[in-house]
């Protein structure tokens, strides 16, 4: 986590949700009526929930009143757990929000150490996000389950970084999942630039999603070594094109076994529309479209293997590896492909090793290994042969 916020924690006051707060942890007793108190807090505390089951009955939305820290005994000990087959009806189960309470400064604050059952909860109409922040800075969500959520409409970790923006904010060692794969939207991790405002700086690692993706907007961000699982709505790793998405390393990372249907808003492994990134040491395979669709300019994609993608059997030619055009802004130009291995499995899906689209210019391919895919090592439509240099 962020040394900031480590420091700032350590200095806080200490609430103990049994001793102080009256939760009871025994897999038997309603505590939703304690829930408020925990984050009515005004001094910033770090609450800390011993081992045990907390039963939470179907909450509402539950906004922090200061930069309230939330801390488990661990994720094998410590379970908050909503009533069976909940639909919840707030925007966020627990939000933090810069700014929404005097005491609310959006620095410091750690939720870590426990699992959050879902117990079949769901959405209808509009997303949710289960633990929502706000313009949030030197911050971290670490070694959190969030499990058996109901299908679809459901954002498990979401970050949106508001009007002024935010800094140094961590996603690591989290194990997050759908009970189904949907193509209504949901992302096991959300991190949006809505409002204008960037998110410079920061890391989203170790994270295990299951049935659910990332979608990322930011910069200055470190994207490594997580695994993606069995999704159906969009990318496996997703980079947003907006103007706030540039200079990711993406490195590291298994992205894979995706559903076969998927909304037609994605379906790579992973897509990025980061300029001036890194795409490194990746694994995409067994996905419904392409491996790995890079559009941002200036950016390296290096090291990377692809394989059995385009199991959505569309008839459209899918690749292993993808320089893609969206317009003049959104475009891998003057991108380099360097130590590729890209190849179909024997399922006949994967039509070509490399592929790219009508507009991009300037690409250069370096020591790929291209055989032994569908049809053909490469499918050459924007570049001509002296861009597209296999030197």
């Amino acid at each position: 986590m962020p040394l900031l916020a480590e420091e700032q924690i350590k200095s806080r006051p200490r609430v103990d949700a049994v001793r102080d707060a009256g939760l009871v942890g025994d897999g038997v007793t309603d505590n939703l009526s304690k829930l408020p108190s925990l984050l009515a807090y005004t001094t910033s505390p770090t609450v800390y929930f011993r081992p045990g089951i907390y039963l939470i009955g179907c909450p509402a939305q539950h906004s922090a009143a200061s930069d309230i820290s939330l801390i488990g005994a661990g994720q094998d000990v410590t379970t908050l757990k909503l009533s069976v087959g909940c639909t919840l009806s707030s925007n966020n189960l627990f939000l933090w929000q810069s700014g929404s309470t005097g005491q609310t400064t959006g620095t410091g604050i750690r939720v870590s150490g426990f699992t959050l059952d879902l117990n079949g909860a769901s959405r209808i109409g509009s997303v949710v996000s289960v633990l929502g922040f706000n313009g949030i800075s030197d911050g971290s969500v670490d070694h959190v389950s969030i499990i058996n959520g109901g299908s679809g409409f459901i954002n498990l970790i979401s970050r949106v970084a508001g009007s002024a923006g935010s800094r140094h904010f961590s996603i690591t060692d989290n194990y997050l999942a759908l009970g189904a794969s949907s193509t209504n939207q949901n992302q096991c991790i959300l991190t949006s630039s809505a409002g204008g405002g960037g998110i410079l700086g920061g890391d989203v690692l170790r994270n295990r999603c299951i049935k659910t993706a990332m979608d990322i907007s930011g910069h200055a961000l470190n994207i490594r070594d997580n695994e993606i699982i069995g999704w159906g709505y969009g990318g496996g790793i997703t980079t947003e094109a907006n103007a706030d998405t540039y200079s990711l390393v993406i490195t590291g990372n298994r992205s894979h076994d995706s559903s076969t249907t998927v909304d037609p808003a994605g379906g790579p492994c992973i897509e990025s529309w980061a300029a001036n990134s890194i795409i490194s040491r990746n694994a995409a395979y067994n996905c419904a479209t392409d491996g790995i669709a890079n559009g941002g300019r200036n950016t390296t994609v290096s090291d990377n293997v692809a394989y059995g993608n385009g199991k959505a059997a569309d008839g459209r030619p899918y690749c292993g590896v993808v320089a893609r055009h969206e317009d003049s802004s959104f475009t891998a130009d003057n991108s380099v492909y360097i130590r590729n291995r890209a190849y179909d499995d024997g399922s006949g899906y994967q039509k070509y090793g490399y592929c790219d689209n009508k507009g991009v210019a300037h690409i250069r391919l370096v020591r790929n290994n291209f055989d032994g895919n569908a049809i053909g090592r490469t499918k050459i439509l924007g570049t001509d042969g002296d861009d597209a240099t296999s030197g």
